[in-house]
């Protein structure tokens, strides 16, 4: 079965090509913010995979950079913590208009719960950030969801990971008829 997913804040694209390569029938679109698609594009072109097409620029703080068609999925990783919130609640809303009805949004990267008690190293990384930048920082996981909510997704699972990680899926709850 076929699957177009998009990438949020693709970096070096080093996720894409790891799963492009293990899920051929996945056609990963990669994106990065303008001041970065250079070295995202030089990389793409030095490992070409036909299920990666190149990859297109995408700032979470402008919706008129995002593409013009619908998604089954959405990835980002290691992102919410390094864009101001006001970014992170911008990308959630413009998911659901991204994502095909029932499309999923998977989000991986550190996050403080209030079930949990914050690890030392999250805790010191979260003020290293904001020392660099007031606006960074570990999001709290209530917050996310509740703006998940509000741009339409519900969460369906949240997953433990290495290094005090959490990998989050959430699906899309309601959105405007495929028409695109």
């Amino acid at each position: 079965m076929r699957c177009d997913l998009l990438e949020v804040a693709s970096g070096f694209g080093q996720h894409a090509l790891h799963m492009a390569q293990a899920l051929p029938q996945v056609r990963w679109q990669t994106s990065e913010q303008a001041s970065a698609i250079e070295v995202l594009c030089q990389r793409a072109a030095q490992h070409p995979l036909s299920n990666i097409p190149p990859p297109i620029i995408l700032d979470a703080a402008d919706t008129a950079t995002w593409p013009d068609r619908l998604y089954d999925a959405v990835f980002t990783a290691n992102s919410f913590h390094i864009m101001p919130w006001s970014s992170v609640a911008n990308l959630l809303h413009g998911v659901r208009k991204l994502l095909r009805s029932q499309g999923l949004f998977f989000v991986y990267g550190p996050f403080f719960s209030s079930d949990v008690p914050p690890e030392p190293s999250n805790q010191a990384f979260d003020a290293s950030l904001r020392k660099q930048n007031p606006q960074m920082g570990i999001r709290d996981l209530a917050q996310v969801k509740h703006a998940a909510n509000q741009a339409g997704m519900k969460m369906l699972h949240e997953h433990a990971m290495p290094a005090n990680n959490r990998f989050l899926v959430f699906v899309l709850q309601y959105s405007e008829p495929d028409v695109r």
